[in-house]
């Protein structure tokens, strides 16, 4: 590990661990989506109004990935909650002025938020012993980098069962009244297949 805490093996690309978090990077999600520009602060704004519990699907993201897991100096747990805005964005404002009905744009967004975060971190993170932290591991990686020092390697990782991985991401984002609302509208299957159709 060199002076500013970052890892320095990896195998994949431009993704780096960081050990040490910025003091300003120490703010509320919420808060931290809007710094991104007014776009992305109408958006979260829009969802937490239409959706209370997003809120805490967006903190639960941040709790299990954190921000120690950057691309080019930024987290990228905030690309995967800006690509997931994006779809909720659209889900609202179709063509047409037609409006999706409400458990359908919460689908959208959860639906993006599971395919964004196993895209962007289709990783398998290794210590100097051989103890690894993945998508599937089911610790938070802050707890795991605590608990492993050392340089650490990045490496690509895609799982065979990409089916269970949706559905480890999909538990460990969302609360029992999400899923509830998502199964009662006939959403939740399509979330964890990634098939949620929008006829946009």
């Amino acid at each position: 590990m060199n002076d500013v805490g970052y890892s320095n093996a990896n195998q994949d690309g431009d993704l780096e661990v960081v050990r040490v978090i910025a003091e300003e990077r120490r703010i509320g999600m919420s808060e931290a989506i809007r710094q991104r520009g007014r776009r992305y602060a109408d958006i979260v704004d829009l969802l937490v109004f239409d959706w209370p519990k997003a809120k805490d699907v967006i903190e639960n993201l941040r709790a299990y990935v954190s921000e120690h897991i950057q691309r080019h100096d930024d987290p990228v747990i905030y690309t995967i909650i800006t690509e997931a805005l994006e779809e909720y964005h659209d889900a609202v404002y179709t063509p047409g002025g037609r409006k999706l009905e409400d458990p359908l744009r919460l689908a959208v967004f959860i639906n993006a938020l599971v395919t964004a975060t196993r895209k962007e971190l289709h990783v398998l993170i290794t210590n100097e012993a051989g103890q690894s932290w993945s998508l599937a591991n089911g610790t938070p990686f802050a707890t795991w980098l605590m608990a492993n020092e050392g340089e650490l390697t990045i490496y690509s990782h895609h799982p065979v069962d990409e089916s269970s991985l949706r559905e480890v991401i999909y538990s460990l984002l969302t609360s029992e009244s999400v899923k509830r609302i998502l199964k009662r509208a006939g959403h939740e299957d399509a979330v964890l297949a990634n098939r949620v159709v929008t006829d946009r």
